[in-house]
């Protein structure tokens, strides 16, 4: 199963309940902002402020604060990394590609059956054509010969 939401509230729910684990990495991820007036004195002082506190480590103890709350479980027992996925984990998607390749094979048979047997079968009826006008044109001089 997974669930799927923001990533603060991702880290928040597997901090409340060891079972759960948080996997592959952020994407999407996007900082907060202060808005302000066009032009404001302020702009640069609060750029800087926020700035500092990125550096110093300051915003990370107020998320690990804010999503372990203050109660911060012990999940050593639960804790593991997660399972790379190996031959036996992506087995379907190699059956799936090899039968796609084995059918793609056949049909390319099939149709190149198929067109050989249209050919033939074209040959066919032009042999019988020029058979046919052949004969037409030797009863068309014999009956004109009786005349």
């Amino acid at each position: 199963m997974a669930f799927i939401w923001d990533s603060s509230r991702l880290e928040f729910e597997a901090a409340q309940d060891c079972e759960l684990v948080t996997a592959g990495e952020l994407f999407g991820r996007s900082g907060y902002g202060i808005g302000m007036q066009k032009k404001s004195p302020w702009a640069d002082a609060v750029t800087l402020a926020i700035l500092d506190f990125h550096e110093s480590g300051f915003m990370e103890s107020l998320d690990n604060y804010w999503i372990l709350q203050g109660n911060p479980q012990q999940c050593e027992q639960f804790e593991k990394t997660p399972n790379t996925l190996g031959l036996k984990n992506m087995a379907g998607v190699f059956i799936l590609v090899g039968a796609g390749i084995i059918g793609g094979i056949l049909l390319i048979v099939i149709e190149m059956a198929y067109k050989k047997h249209q050919i033939q079968k074209q040959k066919k009826n032009e042999l019988a054509r020029h058979a046919a006008d052949k004969w037409r044109g030797a009863i068309e001089e014999a009956l004109n010969g009786f005349k």
